[in-house]
């Protein structure tokens, strides 16, 4: 976990330059529900294989109760494993996405790779 924090050092949110934001406070809020939501399995796990390698991706959802961000209603955590067809890891990318859209039914993958 210690590789994925120094990216939170530059989150700020778009606000206007007059407004005082407390971004280290709103870094630790988004961290602090980031570790909960990882501690639990992935809400979706997608697995594809094709061009040489075996890309797996998965995400996990949850509401942005908690977290002083504008018009925030969901925090979501995409994280793309890339693999060799052995199965060695050739690269992680992860991805965090705060979203105004309030959560509707459960999410469901839209496809799922055959």
């Amino acid at each position: 976990m210690e590789r994925i924090g120094p990216a939170f050092k530059g989150l700020h949110p778009q606000v206007p330059r007059h407004a005082a934001y407390p971004a280290p406070t709103l870094q630790k809020e988004i961290w602090d529900k980031c570790l909960a939501l990882l501690a639990a399995e992935p809400d979706h796990l997608i697995t594809e294989r094709g061009h040489g390698r075996i890309n797996r991706w998965s995400t996990w959802m949850a509401t942005a109760a908690g977290i002083d961000f504008p018009y925030a209603a969901q925090i979501g955590w995409i994280r793309r494993d890339v693999f060799d067809l052995d199965g060695v890891a050739i690269s992680k990318e992860i991805t965090l996405a705060i979203t105004s859209s309030p959560p509707a039914e459960p999410a469901r993958p839209i496809c799922t790779p055959t």
